[in-house]
């Protein structure tokens, strides 16, 4: 089994990993399943904009590279921002064992697991769209192999 085709199972296990830690907050669900929309949206904004190529027995892509790249970053972005958040949180933890309580509140947020729930959306759909592309094309150079 080929990384693609391991991958949207992969991914969608995760997503159902997260979501099943996440379930005690109507909020944090709806932060991965809004999430989850867009990066379905921007997957299929992204296999609009992959160029595929055709030569011989093999079916090639070339992604485009800025979508990922921006998400990417996002993500990035926003774990560091909640890393900044919580770190004088930890500090006071460290400091002092009875003042967990300001950390324990701090911990999950509805628009990081949005920023999960935007990546995970856009590489299911990105790669179960390679795969569908993938056995078209497949089929398409079978049916003119064959006379």
């Amino acid at each position: 089994m080929s990384r693609h085709n391991l991958a949207p199972f992969t991914l969608v296990a995760l997503t159902l990993l997260v979501a099943a830690t996440s379930v005690r907050s109507m909020s944090q669900v709806e932060g991965l399943v809004a999430g989850l929309l867009g990066g379905a949206l921007l997957g299929t904004v992204g296999l609009k904009r992959t160029r595929f190529e055709i030569s011989g027995q093999k079916d090639c892509y070339v992604p485009d590279p800025w979508i990922g790249l921006a998400l990417t970053t996002l993500l990035l972005g926003r774990l560091i921002y909640r890393f900044m958040q919580i770190y004088p949180a930890m500090q006071a933890v460290a400091m002092h064992a009875d003042s967990s309580a300001g950390f324990a509140s701090m911990q999950r947020s509805p628009l990081t697991l949005g920023m999960f729930g935007l990546l995970f959306g856009y590489y299911i759909c990105y790669y179960a769209g390679i795969l569908m592309h993938r056995r078209q094309a497949l089929a398409r150079l079978q049916a003119t192999a064959v006379p």
